[in-house]
């Protein structure tokens, strides 16, 4: 009879934080494979990410990828939990994995059904509203009393003898607020006014740079620096609600109606006057009166990219980066691209923008050399595979070797027991051995599964990589720029040495380089 090939699978959440709850989860599903009597061909785990969404759940997404290529037939995890909370997410992967005939167990409830998947899925959605409609409510007992509800704002530090939340004014940076409300109401525009801070090496929130939306951020919401109403002593909070997309697991902000904020008088976190904080919002109003027109005009431009009238962005723009200092590639305008940092906050040398037209041509082009380079590396990363594989060979054959030696001393105690020799130092000798027995099994399926992988990884690596930039031929949809990106790394877009333009160079991932 063969034995049933399974993998394992486990997760910490986000709120946990304890890494070693991974170990934990994949003994107890080890133990259970053990007494099973199934073949443990692979590892999966993911750290720090949430059971909420299917989102950044890497370790997930390769397991079940395996399981469309019928790699296992059993999936084992510790808790349906631990595979996901939502109800849809749970539902749609049970059933996915039934259709390939993998079937899917747990320490706690066993081979999984339809009514496990269907109750369990209830309780741990029940489990994750409860959860946040108590941590609302304390958070909102916590800002009544006129402490923060989560965050840490710019000119604040956490006055950790005063309380949870407590909040006490940081001297240094509270003169840095008071200027840039006092330019912003002289007129000065927030770019400039992040330029001026940036030149002088004054760092904003998070000791990163300044940025004209980190001043100006979003006054509806009350973001960014001039929006805070923190800063004239009045702690408003519940603004604003997050809920996940189901179909990308992204939080997306929902605001609040205005009665339902929390509105609570801090005077002792007051920075800026009434006056200063009037003028700036003053200021604002002339701007909004004036920008009305425009923002109509960009509502409409994006409404006719979304109908096919106007061409949308560059979707290869998204492997680039800039080649001096390592940021994002954007669209700067008018159908051109540049560097990120240097558009936003003057903070990167690298000034030089390109046509749509040219750049799409100049990556497709750096694309089709790597195409040919991966080709010519195929079989070298094949022989240092196999190699690897000779030599995770040789370590297995010695483990097989002890593994022949225990059984035998094993089967030499049993024999001294069943002939009347027993002692308590038997018996712990008789414990020993099969312990180390049990290790040496666990180690030579798990080093079995992971030498697999290892040999057939450089094929799969080419024959996915060719499949990705031949795509990228003819369209620039995301999600094929992203996966190759991951694969082979980024595009460097660098200023050409004394002239007008711009070099592009695959700097590729370690692995296949050469």
């Amino acid at each position: 009879m063969l034995m049933l090939k399974a993998v394992l699978y486990a997760r910490y959440s986000s709120d946990l934080q304890n890494p070693g709850s991974i170990d934990d989860q994949l003994r107890l599903c080890r133990e259970l494979a053990e007494r099973q009597g199934w073949e443990i061909v692979g590892l999966y785990h993911d750290e720090a990410v949430s059971g909420a969404s299917l989102q950044g759940r890497d370790g997930l997404q390769r397991l079940m990828e395996d399981g469309q290529a019928r790699q296992f037939d059993i999936v084992c995890a510790e808790a349906l939990d631990r595979i996901s909370r939502d109800q849809e997410d749970m539902a749609r992967i049970h059933k996915r994995l039934r259709f390939v005939g993998v079937a899917l167990h747990t320490v706690s409830d066993g081979r999984v059904d339809e009514l496990h998947v269907g109750f369990r899925g209830t309780m741990n959605a029940l489990f994750l509203r409860d959860l946040a409609e108590k941590t609302h409510r304390g958070l909102r007992g916590r800002v009544e009393q006129g402490r923060s509800g989560g965050g840490l704002a710019y000119g604040y530090d956490v006055a950790a003898d005063q309380g949870e939340g407590a909040r006490q004014i940081n001297e240094r940076e509270a003169p840095v607020i008071r200027r840039i409300f006092k330019l912003f109401a002289d007129g000065q525009s927030p770019g400039r006014i992040a330029a001026a801070l940036n030149a002088e090496d004054i760092y904003g929130p998070r000791n990163r740079l300044w940025s004209g939306t980190t001043i100006r951020g979003h006054r509806s919401r009350g973001t960014g620096i001039i929006n805070n109403e923190l800063y004239r002593g009045v702690l408003v909070w519940n603004r604003q609600r997050y809920l996940k997309d189901p179909q990308t697991g992204r939080r997306l902000a929902r605001p609040n109606p205005p009665e339902s904020w929390i509105r609570t008088e801090v005077p002792e976190l007051r920075i800026v006057s009434d006056a200063l904080w009037q003028a700036v919002q003053l200021r604002q109003d002339e701007i909004e009166n004036r920008s009305r027109a425009i923002a109509e005009g960009v509502r409409i431009a994006a409404k006719a990219r979304e109908q096919g009238l106007l061409p949308v962005s560059s979707g290869l723009c998204r492997l680039l980066v800039c080649g001096l200092c390592g940021g994002e590639i954007i669209h700067v305008g008018r159908q051109r691209y540049g560097c990120a940092a240097h558009a936003r906050k003057k903070a990167c040398d690298n000034r030089r923008t390109l046509e749509r037209r040219v750049m799409d041509a100049e990556i497709r082009s750096v694309l089709e050399e790597a195409a040919v380079t991966i080709m010519l590396h195929a079989e070298p990363l094949e022989q240092e595979a196999q190699a690897q594989g000779d030599l995770q060979e040789r370590r297995m054959e010695r483990e097989r070797q002890e593994l022949v030696v225990v059984e035998g001393r094993i089967q030499s105690v049993m024999t001294a027991i069943e002939d009347g020799l027993y002692t308590p130092a038997l018996k712990t000798r008789m414990q020993q051995l099969e312990d180390r027995a049990a290790r040496l099994r666990a180690s030579l399926q798990i080093a079995g599964a992971h030498q697999r992988a290892a040999l057939t990884a450089p094929r799969r690596f080419t024959a996915q990589a060719r499949k990705l930039i031949g795509a990228l031929r003819e369209r620039d949809d995301t999600e094929t720029v992203l996966k190759l990106r991951r694969m082979i790394g980024p595009v460097a877009m660098t200023p050409a040495a004394g002239q007008s333009g711009l070099r592009f160079t695959l700097r590729a991932r370690r692995g296949w380089e050469g």
